[in-house]
C-alpha cells in the first residue's frame, strides 16, 4: 500500500503507506447497517473502545464523541461513517442499545462492527479515534493543514520501519497526527503526543538540512543522526511534524533580504510586520498555528528573544551551554544556543524541563531582588513603560522582592572602572566580532566543498556575502580582545545577577525591554543601502538583549499586553504584542520559568498564554491594550 491523499469533507488528510492496526477475524461481527454494503478501500472510520457492552448506549456515545472531537483537531464527523467498537471478550451473539440507532442515523454512520483485539496488541494499542479502514486494517489520519504563513520549509514524519529515520513526504501543507493516538503524558513521555517544529538547522536523521540554504541542501546528503536537543524531545513523546524556514546559516536577515526562500509572515496586526532574525519561522508557526503546540529555534544574539517578542510569543534563551547545541549548524561556539518557543509559560516550563539540567525547580519565590535598569527603558515609549511597570509592580508583590531601580552604566562605573566610562563604549564591537569572526570561519568549509564538488561558488545572499566580507577581515587578535571583553562584561553581570551556592536557585531578577512600540513592516527599506542595514544587524553597540547574550545568562521573552497603531497596509486601527524579557543568574533555567510560571498561577490579572492569529490577546482577555 502506497501512501495516499484523501478529502472529506473539505479537509485533506494523509494516509501514510502503512496499516498500523488490525483485528481479529477481520472486521468481526456487524451490529449496525446493510449487512450488503460493502467497504470500500480507505473508508473513514472511528475506533471506540468500550469495556464492556453493557455500558454502550446512545449517551455513552454522545459523551464519548464529544470528548475526543473536544481535543482533537483531527477528528471530524464523516469518520463516523463506520464505527469499530472494540469490546474486549463481547458475547457472541450480544447486541448494541436501540438507543445508538437513531444516533447512527442522524450522523449518517453507514455500518457498525463490534471487533476483537489480535492477541499479538495489547488493548492500550488501540487507541479511540480517526482511521481509514481497508481489508480489517487500520491507517492512521494525519489531517493536512495549509502553512498559511510560510513558516515551514517542509513536513517532516518517522518512517514506519525505523522510528529513529525520518522523511519529507512530497505534499503541499503539513500533515499533523491525530492527538488521540497517544498517551496522556507521563513523567517517562512528558511531552506525549505534542506537535513540535524545528529550525532547519537543527540535524533530523534520513532529512537533508538546508539551513536556509538551497546550495547547502544540495551539496550534503541526508543526516545520518539526529541533533541532541531534537532526539530529547522525540525521546520524551514529541512528534517533529515539520522544519521551519531560517534565514542563510541564522544569520540575522530581515524580511526583504530573503532570497533563496520566501520570509515567513508574522500573523500579528496587519500580517505584514516584519516576523525577527533567524528563527523566524519557528515564532511564526507557533504565533499563528494552533496544530503546532511548540517549536525550537537557536539564538546566537537574539534569534529566539526577538522573533518571540515582535510575534508576541514565548521565547526562551537558555544559559550557556545548559542544552547541547550538538547536531546543529553552528554560527558561533561562544554564542549559540538552542530556544524554546511556546504559546504558554506552562509549555515552556515543560519543555525546559525535559531538555534543561536535572534539577528541580522550588516551588515557591525565592527571590529577594527585581532590578529595573531604568536606561535600558529609556528609549522605550512612555506608554511601553507605564504597561511594564504595572507587570514589574504586580511581579514584585508575587515575589515578595525589593524592586530596585539601577543605572548599569553607572554599575559600570563603580564596579568596572578600569573598562570605560560604559557598556556600550567597552563592548561596542564584542559581540559583533565574535559572531562575524565565527560565522565566516564556520561557513568555509561548506563554502569550499561546494566549490570543489560543482567548480561554482555557491548563492548566498547579499546580506549574507556582507556579512563574511567583515568576518574574514576580522583577526584572531580582535577576536580574543572580544572574547575577553565578553568574559569582563560576564563577571560584571555577575555582580548583579550572582549565582547561587548551589549554582541553580534564583535570588535576583533582572527585567528588560524586547520588541517593538511601533509598527515594523516586512517590505520597508528606510533609505538605508544594503551595508548600512545589514551592519545594523551584526550586533554592534550594546542592547538590552546583549545582557543575555554577551554573559550567558537565561532570558526568557514573556508576551505581557499589547498596542494599538494605524496600520500602513490596511490603513485601520490594528494592534501588536507588547513584551518584556526576563533575565536571571547563569545557571538558573529552571527557576527562572518555575518563577515566572508561579507568577501566572498566583495572579489573575494577566495571562499566562497567547492567542494565535492576529491578536495574542483578545477583548475580554485581562488587560485593556496600551496605546502608543
Amino acid at each position: 500500500m502506497n501512501a495516499s491523499l484523501v478529502t472529506l469533507g473539505r479537509i485533506p488528510f494523509y494516509i501514510p503507506a502503512h496499516p498500523i492496526l488490525s483485528f481479529l477475524a477481520g472486521l468481526g461481527r456487524q451490529v449496525y447497517g446493510r449487512a450488503t454494503t460493502e467497504l470500500q478501500p480507505l473508508s473513514p472510520a472511528t475506533l471506540l473502545v468500550a469495556h464492556d457492552i453493557r455500558d454502550i448506549n446512545g449517551e455513552w456515545f454522545e459523551s464519548t464523541v464529544d470528548s475526543l472531537m473536544s481535543v482533537d483537531d483531527v477528528f471530524q464527523v464523516p469518520f463516523l461513517e463506520n464505527i469499530l467498537l472494540l469490546i474486549p471478550e463481547t458475547p457472541e451473539h450480544a447486541t448494541i442499545d436501540k438507543s445508538l440507532s437513531s444516533l447512527f442515523l442522524e450522523l449518517g454512520t453507514k455500518t457498525a462492527y463490534i471487533v476483537n483485539p489480535r492477541p499479538a496488541y495489547g488493548l492500550p494499542d488501540y487507541k479511540a479515534g480517526p482511521y481509514f479502514l481497508t481489508n480489517g486494517e487500520l491507517s492512521q489520519a494525519w489531517r493536512i493543514f495549509e502553512d498559511t504563513v510560510d513558516a515551514f520549509i517542509f513536513p517532516t514524519m518517522a518512517s514506519y520501519s525505523d522510528p529513529t529515520q525520518y522523511h519529507v513526504p512530497q505534499i503541499a501543507g503539513i500533515p499533523v497526527p491525530s492527538r488521540l493516538y497517544y498517551d496522556q503524558p507521563s513523567p517517562s513521555k512528558p511531552l506525549s503526543g505534542l506537535r513540535i517544529a524545528v529550525k532547519d538547522v537543527f540535524h533530523l536523521k534520513g532529512i537533508r538540512t538546508s539551513a536556509g540554504s538551497r546550495a547547502y541542501q544540495s551539496l550534503y546528503p541526508a543526516q545520518p543522526n539526529t541533533a541532541r536537543a531534537v532526539q530529547q524531545i522525540i525521546d520524551a513523546g514529541g512528534v517533529i511534524v515539520g522544519k521551519t524556514k531560517t534565514v542563510q546559516f541564522a544569520s540575522g536577515e530581515m524580511a526583504r533580504d530573503w532570497i533563496d526562500y520566501l520570509s515567513p509572515f508574522n500573523p500579528r496586526g496587519d500580517g505584514y510586520q516584519d516576523a525577527g532574525c533567524s528563527s523566524t519561522g519557528s515564532a511564526s508557526c507557533v504565533a499563528a498555528y494552533d496544530f503546532i503546540d511548540l517549536a525550537l529555534g537557536t539564538d546566537t544574539f537574539g534569534s529566539v528573544i526577538s522573533p518571540a517578542a515582535v510575534q508576541g510569543i514565548y521565547g526562551f534563551r537558555p544559559s550557556l551551554t545548559a542544552i547541547s547545541t550538538d547536531g546543529t549548524v553552528p554560527v558561533s561556539d561562544a554564542l549559540d544556543t538552542v530556544g524554546i518557543m511556546a504559546r504558554s509559560i506552562d509549555l515552556t516550563y515543560q519543555v525546559g524541563s525535559v531538555l534543561l539540567p536535572m534539577t528541580t525547580a522550588s516551588t515557591s519565590s525565592t527571590v529577594k531582588n527585581i532590578f529595573y535598569p531604568s536606561d535600558l527603558f529609556a528609549s522605550k515609549a512612555p506608554s511601553y513603560n507605564d504597561q511594564i511597570l504595572k507587570f514589574v509592580r504586580e511581579f514584585r508583590k508575587y515575589a515578595n522582592a525589593t524592586k530596585t531601580d539601577i543605572n548599569l552604566d553607572e554599575e559600570w562605573k563603580g564596579r568596572m572602572a578600569d573598562h570605560g566610562d560604559t557598556i556600550a563604549e567597552y563592548m561596542h564591537t564584542a559581540c559583533a566580532h565574535v559572531q562575524l569572526f565565527d560565522c565566516y570561519r564556520n561557513s568555509k568549509q561548506w563554502h569550499d566543498d561546494y566549490m570543489k564538488k560543482t567548480g561554482r561558488k555557491p548563492a548566498s545572499d547579499p546580506f549574507l556575502l556582507y556579512k563574511w566580507r567583515l568576518g574574514k577581515d576580522i583577526t584572531q587578535d580582535q577576536y580574543n580582545t572580544a572574547r575577553s571583553q565578553m568574559n569582563t562584561f560576564a563577571e560584571f553581570m555577575k555582580t548583579i545577577l550572582p549565582t547561587s551556592q548551589d549554582g541553580s536557585s534564583l535570588e535576583s531578577v533582572m527585567f528588560a525591554p524586547v520588541g517593538r512600540s511601533s509598527g515594523v513592516y516586512r517590505a520597508a527599506y528606510y533609505g538605508h543601502t544594503l551595508d548600512k542595514a545589514a551592519s545594523y544587524m551584526q550586533g554592534f553597540g550594546f542592547w538590552a538583549q546583549q545582557i543575555a547574550v554577551l554573559s550567558g545568562h537565561p532570558w526568557l521573552t514573556v508576551p505581557v499586553s499589547q498596542f494599538s497603531y494605524k496600520s500602513k497596509v490596511t490603513e485601520v486601527e490594528e494592534r501588536l504584542p507588547l513584551c518584556v524579557g526576563v533575565v536571571g543568574p547563569k545557571g538558573s533555567d529552571k527557576e527562572l520559568l518555575r518563577l515566572v510560571q508561579g507568577f501566572f498561577e498566583a495572579t489573575p490579572e494577566y495571562q499566562g498564554w497567547v492567542h494565535t492569529g492576529r491578536e495574542a490577546f483578545r477583548d475580554g482577555d485581562f488587560l485593556p491594550p496600551a496605546t502608543l
